[in-house]
C-alpha cells in the first residue's frame, strides 16, 4: 500500500529524482519482502515436525548405550 502512495505522489510531479528515489524505495522493499518471506517459510518448515510430535534435534551426537 505505501508504495501504492509512493507511485501516486511521484505521478502528481514527476521528475528524474523523484523517479529515481522510487525505483530504488521499490527494489528495496521488494528485496525486504523476498528474504523476510523465505525466512517464515523456513521458520515454518522448522516447526512441522514438532506440530506433528516429532521433535528433531539437528547435529545432536548419537548416544552410544555401552549395555545400559
Amino acid at each position: 500500500m505505501q508504495l501504492a502512495a509512493d507511485i501516486q505522489s511521484t505521478s502528481a510531479a514527476p521528475t528524474w529524482e523523484r523517479i529515481g528515489k522510487l525505483a530504488a524505495i521499490a527494489v528495496i522493499r521488494t528485496a525486504l519482502n523476498y528474504f523476510l518471506s523465505r525466512e517464515m517459510k523456513d521458520d515454518q518448515a522448522a516447526e512441522e515436525p514438532a506440530l506433528h510430535g516429532r521433535a528433531t534435534v539437528p547435529d545432536a551426537p548419537e548416544r552410544l548405550s555401552h549395555g545400559r
